[in-house]
């Protein structure tokens, strides 16, 4: 099984010049990209008083981690957000500040909030609930991740795989999925139907 939060990563695998590991992908659920801090810090504890993110991100000497762009889903959404914002908000200072936010790698972001070393960062609200990070909107901006799922060709453990999307898709799972604050959307089929197990193609609207 395979779940990713951009298509781009699906089609990415799709074809025999990809290695075929990709037939089909559903999306499924979708997690609002946001402004985590460490109320810690100065710069924190602005953006726990409530002072607009768009101000707080422009100060001197903040530091606010991003991913990178072109590697991974929200490191792109970031720079959708932070060129709205700017155009929403006729402030091209937040343009400017967004070229000295550091790049780091995805599985790092959240250690390095946590252990003081940023002031924000960029997160998906799933991300930051689970590890209790406090966040605020991106307003007058709204960017989401779509989630999507699919099961690779070829995979191991194909029975395994089909149940996990099962339980992925369930009513039970959809509502334990809210509390972490994913919305759980209505499955949005693309590729070849013929290629979903059969038992599964309902589940994720492929017929």
């Amino acid at each position: 099984m395979f779940v990713s939060a951009a298509a781009s990563a699906d089609q990415e695998l799709e074809g025999a010049a990809n290695g075929d590991w990709v037939s089909w992908y559903s999306t499924f659920n979708s997690s609002a990209l946001v402004l985590g801090y460490d109320p810690k810090t100065k710069f924190g504890k602005q953006l726990a008083a409530g002072r607009p993110w768009y101000r707080v991100l422009t100060e001197p000497g903040i530091l606010v981690g991003r991913t990178e762009p072109k590697a991974d889903p929200k490191g792109q959404l970031t720079v959708e957000a932070i060129d709205a914002a700017a155009k929403k908000l006729h402030d091209r200072k937040l343009l400017k500040a967004l070229k000295t936010f550091p790049i780091f790698e995805e599985t790092s972001m959240l250690a390095r909030l946590q252990a003081g070393q940023l002031d924000a960062g960029f997160f998906y609200v799933v991300e930051a609930k689970k590890a209790d990070v406090p966040t605020v909107p991106l307003t007058p901006v709204y960017k989401y991740a779509d989630y999507t799922i699919t099961i690779l060709n070829n995979g191991e453990n194909q029975a395994g795989s089909e149940a996990l999307v099962q339980y992925l898709l369930s009513p039970q799972r959809k509502a334990v999925d809210a509390q972490y604050g994913l919305v759980p959307l209505k499955p949005e089929f693309h590729g070849d139907a013929a290629a979903v197990p059969s038992a599964l193609r309902s589940v994720v609207g492929a017929g």
